[in-house]
């Protein structure tokens, strides 16, 4: 069965918490034999295609599942040659004796160019999971649902500030969707 899939949404919207996730859930169902979540992103890779083709070699010998997280994917494959990279990893993900899910995150902006890659290997996805942004309420009252686990509250003045902070934080940067910025 093919598992693998496209995550899409701006920076902090939990496209990386859904994978784990779904890592874990399809562990205790069952599907997976571990709950090995391995990332790979372009920072622990850099413009390198044999660390690349190294660290898939690394994962397909392994006698484990695992779901294989590309963050920023665009802008991985962009570094290491798009075609090469992306067949490198669907011959080793194919070749593997374990079930291994691969999923490729990106934002907004960067999604048409990840899909101009070439990707002859489109039939490798069979899901595509679009994140929405979150309004202002909806973050205000994410932040409000964290605190009262910690047995706090925010007063009136207190949420007014918050909504003024996350409304300029949105006019400010119109891809601020992080809850993560929040929460620090």
């Amino acid at each position: 069965v093919n598992m693998n899939a496209i995550f899409v949404g701006n920076h902090g919207i939990g496209k990386r918490s859904i994978a784990k996730l779904t890592t874990e859930s399809l562990h205790q169902i069952g599907y997976l034999e571990s709950d090995s979540f391995i990332e790979i992103n372009p920072i622990t890779i850099g413009s390198s295609l044999q660390l690349f083709a190294s660290k898939l070699n690394d994962l397909s010998s392994r006698n484990r599942d695992c779901l294989l997280y590309i963050s920023d994917a665009y802008k991985l494959f962009a570094k290491l040659g798009s075609n090469d990279a992306i067949n490198l990893l669907f011959e080793c993900a194919s070749n593997s004796q374990q079930h291994f899910i691969v999923v490729f995150a990106c934002n907004n902006d960067e999604y048409a160019s990840l899909m101009s890659m070439q990707l002859s290997n489109r039939q490798h996805f069979n899901y595509h999971v679009n994140f929405i942004d979150l309004s202002n309420d909806e973050l205000v009252n994410l932040f409000k649902k964290m605190l009262r686990e910690y047995d706090l509250s925010l007063d009136i003045q207190a949420e007014i500030i918050l909504i003024g902070v996350v409304s300029y934080m949105k006019l400010a940067n119109k891809s601020f969707n992080n809850f993560i910025t929040l929460k620090n």
